[in-house]
């Protein structure tokens, strides 16, 4: 296997003149139909020939034994003879390719797919992932591969390349785990949608704790303002209320500190939409309280800057809460 990244093998794909499909020209000769009318003149794989040759050499010597000219009733059994196994589809060992369907999973599921500029970078680097997994295979197994790289290969072709909407990436996904299902062994760094699914559902409790914790902080230090800024107040210890402010967002920022690093890790893109939008307002609430605490003197309790950390923070609660069973 050329030892080249995906990138350098991505900038490589040409198109089939004859059937319209791409392919790596240095792991390929041809598209996944070139190599399939290709392989129709090829020999099978010789484990497959001398597998199907030993059952039939098998149940000939079964028949002859119990039909033969000294026969008595005799069953398989009798002979101690298990029985023949159960023909299977046999499936691609996923290891080799390991490198290229991790590829092909992350820009399927860990890449972001909320705006439609996103969407158009995404679909083209399924088409290329997609179509760089079919040349592997095709590469290592140019006869008993070709079935698995073509369905790969359409499957990365049917995403559009305009007009691209939300729906043709999660059908993609879904034509992708279906593929997988049919074509590989299983494996354990096989992304796992239900593992996935929990991991959203555990994020979605620990950030609603932050936003209802970073509600709490803000309503504590427009409550200060609100102290400072009264005409009556007066510092015990000469203090001006600029100076009063500037302590007490000392700690305030120690609190902040601690808070966040309570924060769970970013989940990936192809998250649930409405977590990804309510941890943007989780976002926006701290920056709105950072920008606060920055401030070196009083602010007025009037200041917008309160009022876009709270709602943002209610926001992103209201959300995370309605993400929980």
């Amino acid at each position: 296997m050329a030892d080249t990244s995906w990138s350098e093998r991505r900038q490589r794909i040409v198109k089939c003149k004859t059937h319209g499909l791409h392919y790596d020209p240095e792991m390929s000769t041809g598209c996944t139909r070139c190599m399939r009318e290709a392989s129709k003149a090829m020999p099978k794989r010789p484990p497959q020939l001398v597998l199907i040759l030993l059952c039939l050499l098998g149940m000939a010597f079964i028949l002859l034994y119990i039909f033969g000219p000294n026969r008595t009733a005799r069953t398989s059994a009798d002979l101690g003879i298990a029985a023949l196994p159960e023909t299977r589809i046999e499936k691609l060992d996923p290891e080799p390719y390991r490198r290229p369907i991790e590829t092909l999973e992350t820009v399927l599921f860990e890449t972001p797919i909320d705006v439609k500029e996103e969407l158009l970078v995404v679909s083209s680097d399924i088409s290329a992932a997609a179509s760089d997994l079919s040349a592997w295979i095709l590469n290592a197994e140019p006869t008993f591969g070709v079935d698995a790289a073509d369905v790969i290969a359409r499957m990365g072709q049917a995403v559009p390349l305009d007009q691209v909407a939300e729906i043709d990436i999660q059908r993609a996904r879904t034509q992708w785990l279906r593929i997988r299902k049919q074509h590989l062994e299983t494996a354990s760094w096989f992304f796992d949608p239900a593992q996935s699914a929990q991991a959203e559902t555990s994020s979605a409790a620990d950030y609603s704790e932050v936003a209802s914790s970073l509600r709490s902080l803000v309503d504590t230090g427009l409550f200060e303002v609100q102290t400072l800024s009264d005409p009556a107040f007066v510092s015990a210890d000469g203090e001006t209320a600029d100076e009063q402010w500037q302590r007490f967002t000392a700690d305030w920022r120690q609190q902040l500190a601690s808070l966040e690093s309570r924060i769970p890790p970013r989940p990936g893109a192809n998250a649930d939409s409405q977590l990804l939008t309510a941890i943007q307002d989780l976002e926006q609430a701290l920056s709105q309280t950072r920008s606060l605490i920055a401030s070196p003197n009083l602010p007025s309790a009037s200041d917008s800057r309160f009022e876009e950390a709270i709602a943002a923070a209610l926001r992103a609660q209201q959300a995370f809460d309605n993400l929980l069973p």
